[in-house]
């Protein structure tokens, strides 16, 4: 009887740190749903913007970005990023920064990107875009915005290398 809770124990344990590694991200969002105006998205050819025209913050939203890495994707999105699939910012003086980088709107669309951005205020779902992270280039798309690229990738990129690590073994995104 011993040695049965013993294993049960052990197979605990390893699911709990192997998940701790490698999270389960749930995301039960609805697009549909982003407390956004659709006029407020469409934006023309060559338009500047930022993410904080979109999003409009309050004084009472706690904001957190995840990053949401795909192993599948290029090599250079992990060098300089945590060896995570999953990164956080929680540091509300990081991310107003980040909401306050300016984006050119290029009227072209990637097909391919695999990486994530989710925005989450107070625990919801605000926005979420796919990523693409290059050495020279880093880019936005999702479907109401199509593809957008920051005027200085510079500084958005060392903005999102100050993620840390999610530690936890499942993400729950929801809306």
């Amino acid at each position: 009887m011993r040695t049965k809770w013993k294993i049960i124990g052990f197979v605990f344990l390893s699911c709990l740190v192997y998940f701790s590694i490698h999270p389960i991200v749930l995301d039960y969002t609805k697009p549909t749903q982003f407390p956004l105006a659709s006029k407020q998205l469409k934006k023309e050819k060559g338009e500047m913007f930022m993410l904080n025209d979109l999003v409009q913050p309050s004084e009472n939203m706690d904001f957190t970005i995840y990053l949401i890495l795909n192993q599948e994707d290029n090599t250079f999105v992990k060098q300089g990023f945590k060896s995570n699939p999953i990164l956080k910012i929680s540091d509300q003086a990081i991310i107003s920064n980040f909401l306050s980088e300016k984006l050119t709107y290029t009227d072209t669309d990637v097909a391919t990107v695999q990486n994530k951005i989710v925005l989450c205020a107070n625990g919801r779902v605000v926005l979420e875009f796919a990523v693409a992270i290059t050495p020279n280039s880093i880019g936005i798309q999702n479907q109401e915005t199509g593809w957008a690229t920051f005027n200085n990738p510079q500084e958005a990129q060392s903005l999102l290398q100050k993620c840390t690590r999610y530690n936890y073994p499942i993400l729950l995104l929801k809306n």
